[in-house]
């Protein structure tokens, strides 16, 4: 088993290289799902790759979110250049863009994101066959549908182990879009999840949606190497070198089988779980706090503070009130005992101190954010600690012969000769012991000889002067760097001009018009004003708990999931894709449609701008796309239950409303797994609905009422009257601005995609 650990930036790179992880995974300046990380320029992206190769640690490029026609093709030379750097496998989310990377760059190894959510055996069977080499499961998964998942395929499985936990789906969470204009698909995510929440009619807002983040301990861990999971994944591409460095230490000690305490919590604390690999709903929410808010350090008591552990000098604290809300910080620079007066560098656990200014009255808790003493051991454990591979030497010495060097590492070798020849030994007589100690004399290199990978073979009276050993030994080291160097780079690859995909797009006067629901209910009143097309909305993740029975009439198939997608395929059934497969290029549309033949429909992401829809209308079959035109849409699918309500409304620390409904495993089982999270505001593309370049005009009704549902398509029935124009289609980007008086979008107008 591998250990997969961050690096958002060089120090953290190589705090995970010294620690002992055995991969990296970083990501490029402007692309990637942590945007906000410092990651890396090209060409600092190169010279990381080099340092990484000279330890023998693999480094796999983050390109992992959707993209747009012009990124693609704007990453050409960016992507030739880290081929041939040999970066040793690309990370994607985008399906279109991970069938571009197939198509051009064969042989370089592509592993399926978790914002995939790969989730079931079926997507994991169907992930391989579309060449992954590796798959990053979806997080939500438990130890026993790991196991399954790992029965039913031969690809690579890679597990988080540790690090933050989404709330959401990964790759299924649109609520920064709609609430913060900022896609989380696109690396921007803004956290919504980590934002205050007020419940309607309550005054007290809390942190309803934030997850504490994971920590599998070694008894998971050995678990999951039992099962055969190849690689655990650390999260912390937005974290300190410290935390790379504990975390990475800690999980290198439990591979090896010296597990050892960590303090892990010292260095980042929103509480920690064991995630989803013992139940499918744990209970991991954290509404108390949601960034790090460090360790219990003590009780505030008659003017100054009960410690329940030590504090120093440098250490960094923080004032809670009761509920565990902030008030105010501190470094701390002066420690007095309450009773005595004593001013101490440090102080114990039971010791009653103040911190020598004046504790905010309304503190109840203090806890320590920054451990001084910590950082300080886990600094000099960095500077300390070297990173060597494994390598083996052949040395002979022979009379009257140059001698020789073999020295090899990772199935690479390379031979050096001395330009003098050895001579008999006028006194004291060479030892092996002697020449394998000289030998293993490597320095600052990135090589250690092994236990019992020296070989000398000398004749008896030979003498083999040191200067001739050392220089003989430091040229086969810089060549043995070198060929492996050279091994772990690739032929460059020019693809030439990037030619976008597409089809002749005809002119589609009379859209059809069709509505998803939820409920029967909602579907009866689409069926008794006129509409013909009716879907039901299907999860957009597939768990074995969530597949929602199928109504006792005729309806159209809408696939919120891969799983959807492949069965119907399999089952040469015709369907829609939703719009949660997060089209936003040429290339997916281009590949959805090649490998979904019977997907009639791809409804485009409602993070779109409106130039960006045009665009794809203009390269594509219009009869092919669709939009959603009304409706609550997802800002999260989770498969944690968030509420016991049935629906619950929140509204956020800026006033955004947010409404939460619990799914229902089945309508007369009363079962519940998961919620689903929608924005209080409806998305209303009606009043340029007639302006939309696409095939399909879809209205969805999640939250509404029958009632709701009639009003709604009452006001939306111009769309298929009998009256309405089949002449001329006025043009989207005329209509756009209505949208700012009227109704609410969440992209066509702002431009988020």
């Amino acid at each position: 088993m591998r250990i997969m650990a961050p690096a958002g930036d060089v120090l953290c790179m190589e705090a995970a290289i010294r620690a002992g992880a055995d991969e990296v995974y970083m990501g490029i300046a402007g692309f990637g799902a942590r945007r906000f990380a410092k990651n890396f320029s090209v060409r600092e992206y190169c010279e990381a790759v080099q340092e990484a190769h000279r330890f023998g640690v693999a480094v796999n490029v983050t390109l992992n979110t959707i993209f747009s026609n012009e990124e693609i093709v704007g990453l050409r030379e960016s992507l030739e250049i880290l081929y041939a750097a040999g970066t040793d496998a690309v990370i994607v989310q985008d399906l279109g863009f991970a069938h571009f990377l197939r198509t051009h760059f064969p042989d370089w190894p592509i592993h399926a994101s978790t914002q995939l959510s790969i989730a079931s055996c079926e997507e994991a069977r169907w992930a391989q066959e579309q060449g992954f080499s590796r798959l990053v499961l979806a997080r939500e998964l438990s130890l026993e549908e790991i196991a399954e998942i790992r029965k039913e395929t031969t690809a690579e499985l890679e597990v988080f182990a540790s690090g933050a936990l989404c709330i959401a789906c990964s790759g299924k969470c649109y609520l920064s879009s709609f609430i913060g204009g900022r896609s989380g698909n696109r690396g921007m995510c803004t956290q919504p999840c980590r934002q205050k929440y007020r419940k309607k009619g309550d005054i007290q807002e809390r942190f309803w949606l934030s997850s504490c983040d994971q920590w599998q301990t070694g008894k998971e861990i050995r678990r999951l190497r039992e099962i055969g999971v190849e690689v655990i994944k650390l999260e912390g591409r937005m974290k300190s070198p410290a935390y790379v460095w504990e975390a990475v230490r800690y999980y290198r000690n439990v591979l090896d089988g010296a597990e050892k305490p960590t303090e892990i919590a010292k260095l980042f604390n929103r509480g920690y779980s064991l995630g989803y690999l013992y139940e499918h709903d744990p209970d991991f929410l954290n509404p108390a706090f949601s960034s790090a808010w460090g360790v219990p350090l003590g009780r505030v008591e008659r003017g100054g503070v009960r410690l329940d552990g030590a504090v120093c000098h440098g250490d960094g604290i923080v004032f809670l009130d009761a509920d565990l809300q902030k008030i105010e910080g501190q470094n701390v620079s002066k420690i007095v005992h309450v009773k005595s007066g004593e001013r101490v560098s440090e102080a114990k656990k039971g010791e009653h101190v103040h911190f020598g200014k004046r504790i905010p009255p309304t503190t109840v808790w203090v806890y320590k954010t920054f451990d001084y003493r910590l950082n300080r051991r886990i600094e000099t454990d960095l500077k300390n600690t070297r990173r060597q591979r494994p390598a083996q030497a052949f040395l002979t010495t022979k009379i009257g012969e140059p001698l020789a060097l073999e020295l090899s590492c990772s199935g690479v070798g390379v031979t050096c000769f001395s330009e003098e020849k050895l001579e008999k030994s006028q006194k004291k007589r060479e030892t092996e012991e002697s020449l394998a100690e000289a030998l293993n004399r490597l320095g600052e290199s990135p090589f250690a000889l092994m236990p019992g990978g020296t070989k000398i073979v000398m004749d008896a009276e030979v003498f083999v002067p040191r200067s001739v050993l050392n220089h003989l030994r430091q040229r086969a080291v810089e060549d043995l760097e070198k060929k492996l160097a050279e091994n772990a780079q690739r032929l460059p690859k020019t693809l030439g001009e990037v030619k976008i995909p597409g089809e002749e797009s005809e002119k589609v006067p009379l859209p059809q018009i069709s509505a998803a629901v939820t409920t029967l209910e909602q579907a009866e009143v689409c069926r008794e004003c006129g509409l013909a097309k009716i879907y039901q909305l299907r999860p957009p993740v597939h768990f074995a708990e969530n597949d929602f029975p199928t109504p006792d009439f005729p309806m159209a198939r809408l696939a919120g999931s891969l799983d959807d997608a492949i069965r119907w395929t399999h089952e040469k059934k015709p369907f829609a894709l939703d719009w949660m497969f997060n089209v936003g290029n040429s290339w997916t549309i281009a590949y959805l449609r090649q490998t979904f033949p019977t997907a009639e429909v791809l409804f485009l992401s409602p993070e779109l701008s409106g130039a960006t829809v045009e665009n794809l209308a203009s390269n594509h079959p219009r009869k092919n796309l669709g939009l959603v035109v009304y409706g609550y849409l997802y800002g999260m699918y989770t498969r944690k239950t968030l509420f016991k309500e049935t629906r619950i409304s929140l509204v956020n620390q800026d006033g955004r409303p947010v409404v939460v409904t619990r799914n229902a495993a089945g309508e007369n089982r009363g079962e519940t797994t998961g919620s689903r999270v929608y924005y209080g505001k409806p998305q209303n593309l009606l009043p340029i609905a007639e302006a939309l370049p696409v095939g399909e005009l879809r209205l969805d009704f999640t939250l509404e009422s029958p009632e709701e549902v009639r009003e709604i398509l009452k006001q939306a029935s111009f769309l298929w009257s009998e009256k309405r124009e089949t002449t001329s289609r006025p043009a989207l980007s005329a209509m756009l601005p209505i949208l700012q008086k009227k109704g609410f979008s969440y992209g066509l107008e702002k431009g988020i995609f």
